[in-house]
């Protein structure tokens, strides 16, 4: 092959660019890449369109670098953002410098729209590449794994021989639904920098997400969302949103979370900026999340500290 060429993304790729994303990134068990996937994912993104490049050889593509954009808040201040996503080379062309070309198209591109800043969750064989293009490493969010007690065993068997638990309800947002989730969310002003949740966001990122199944749960105290997971031997609840604050708040969200769920295992993910959760009769069980990294001139958000992120930000993408 005699070279490439670096270009936009244009509408008549997503065939290509879908089949290469599956060719390297589908792994057996995990969702799909499809064209729903891509879609959701890069074109109905409410914050925009992501920001994408492929590298092209004669006719076919053979590279792919997106930006996912994201609109974060800070003291009601708007700060845009972008998450780096879906980086893919075909394996034909490893090491022919596909990847650094879009990696330098990108940033141009990048810095003529004036995306503030940028942040990721790399693995652990991506991070050293993110430090060596000059990302700061902020530090690791906290993954708690809240294991029920003696007593909240008991409450949740109760209620699978009463049939208490209430039949699962998706996370369609009935009228009114969405918005007062992102009135709950946002209630209070922040000073730490966190995303700017509003209904639309909440519907794309919740009810229209094409892999997993998430649903507000009924009968929290606060407004909060969740999704089962499959575990190892038993399935986990995972708290993607919840506006619960102090320890009897939590404490009745957990217990919500679990029954609907109908396990005693809870997870919530968070950044030292949002309270972490607590809750009586659970054994909490801290872990390390994962790394959050940034590339930006502004110093004040260098530090972990003034992120406030959950489960729904940094989970999976």
């Amino acid at each position: 092959m005699s070279g490439f060429q670096i270009r936009h993304f244009a509408p008549g790729d997503e065939a290509q660019v879908v089949r290469l994303l599956r060719q390297v990134l589908d792994r057996p068990g995990a969702g799909a890449h499809d064209e729903a996937y891509f879609r959701w994912k890069h074109l109905e993104n409410p914050f925009g369109p992501s920001i994408m490049l492929v590298a092209e050889a004669e006719g076919r593509i053979v590279g792919f670098r997106a930006i996912m954009r994201w609109r974060l808040e800070a003291n009601g201040h708007a700060v845009a953002a972008g998450r780096p996503v879906d980086t893919v080379t075909d394996p034909a062309l490893r090491r022919q410098g596909v990847f650094s070309a879009l990696t330098r198209a990108v940033l141009k591109d990048i810095d003529a729209q004036r995306v503030e800043l940028l942040f990721n969750t790399p693995n652990e064989q991506s991070l050293p590449g993110y430090l060596k293009m000059g990302w700061t490493a902020l530090g690791r969010a906290t993954r708690d794994i809240f294991v029920g007690g003696p007593l909240v065993w008991a409450r949740l068997m109760g209620a699978r021989l009463d049939g208490r638990r209430p039949a699962h309800r998706p996370a369609t947002g009935a009228p009114g639904t969405w918005e007062d989730l992102a009135g709950a969310l946002r209630s209070a002003p922040s000073a730490a920098l966190r995303v700017a949740k509003g209904p639309a966001y909440l519907r794309w990122r919740y009810a229209q997400h094409p892999w997993f199944r998430y649903e507000i749960v009924p009968d929290a105290p606060v407004a909060t969302v969740m999704r089962v997971a499959e575990g190892r031997r038993i399935p986990v609840a995972i708290v993607a949103e919840s506006a619960a604050r102090g320890l009897d708040l939590w404490t009745h969200v957990l217990w919500a979370v679990a029954r609907r769920a109908a396990t005693p295992v809870v997870q919530v993910l968070y950044t030292p900026a949002r309270a972490g959760p607590s809750g009586r009769g659970w054994f909490r069980l801290a872990r390390e999340g994962p790394m959050i990294v940034v590339r930006s001139p502004r110093p004040d958000l260098l530090d972990l500290k003034a992120w406030s992120l959950g489960t729904g930000e940094l989970e999976f993408f």
